[in-house]
């Protein structure tokens, strides 16, 4: 049940509103009007009260600046995530940030995200900005479910795929060339895993990839992938040899 009682302030005779939300969470709120005005404000938001309990109306949003839900967010992201899509995630929140300002999420809209894009275009090829809004949206799908908005602004939102017309391929004399100005052995060793198993980044290098990923009986290596999926490559008798050598020197990982 709302109350309202007579109170004095600074700038003048008011009326303190007293009530219990939906959720059961007491509030308060200073009402500088008449009397009649006071009592006619408390009676509705009794009914806006009542009307959502029995689901006749939505529950008020839980306001969020735009800066303080990337800061909850990236928290959440890493209790969940590898950290190679966390680092991404702030990179891309932090840059839509820096455009936006900080604002609410509820006044984020499509207009502000089409400006967006467009001023990503001037210097972003078309498979970064389809990153940069994959990496949004799914930020938003994530306030959504948690009360901030009603709707997902990135949704109908048109985001490029970033599939390249033409996969570049090192020629044979690139890679000679690539090799014969890398000095260090480990580096060289890297790169021609690299290059003969077409493995990420993560996936060759630690904490993904270990001795037990290597299965030297069957001439096969096991990588690690985006969202845990798991695939075996074959191996080379190249990168049997780079193998073998470096277990050879008691390396804790195949490479450190």
């Amino acid at each position: 049940m709302a109350t309202i009682r007579k109170i004095k302030r600074s700038k003048g005779e008011a009326y303190q509103l007293d009530y219990y939300d939906h959720s059961g969470t007491r509030k308060r709120k200073t009402l500088y009007t008449d009397r009649r005005t006071a009592e006619r404000i408390c009676k509705e938001v009794e009914v806006d009260i009542e009307l959502v309990k029995i689901g006749l109306k939505d529950a008020p949003l839980k306001s969020r600046q735009l800066r303080q839900f990337i800061s909850d967010y990236l928290i959440y992201k890493e209790s969940n995530n590898a950290r190679s899509t966390v680092i991404r995630d702030k990179f891309s929140l932090n840059r839509f940030s820096n455009f936006a300002g900080n604002l609410t999420l509820s006044q984020i809209n499509v207009k502000l995200i089409d400006d967006y894009a467009l001023s990503m275009r001037k210097n972003l090829s078309e498979a970064t900005v389809g990153i940069e809004l994959r990496h949004l949206k799914a930020a938003f799908n994530t306030a959504l479910r948690w009360g901030f908005i009603i709707k997902n602004p990135f949704i109908g939102i048109k985001i490029p795929d970033g599939v390249p017309q033409k996969i570049r391929v090192l020629s044979k004399d690139e890679i000679s060339k690539l090799l014969s100005v890398v000095s260090d052995r480990e580096m060289k060793d890297i790169i021609k895993v690299f290059l003969a198993t077409g493995a990420r980044r993560s996936e060759l290098l630690r904490p993904k990839f270990k001795w037990e990923n290597v299965d030297y009986k069957n001439n096969k290596v096991r990588f690690e992938g985006k969202g845990g999926k798991i695939r075996f490559v074959p191996m080379t008798p190249e990168v049997r040899e780079i193998l073998k050598k470096h277990q050879a020197n008691n390396q804790e990982h195949p490479f450190e």
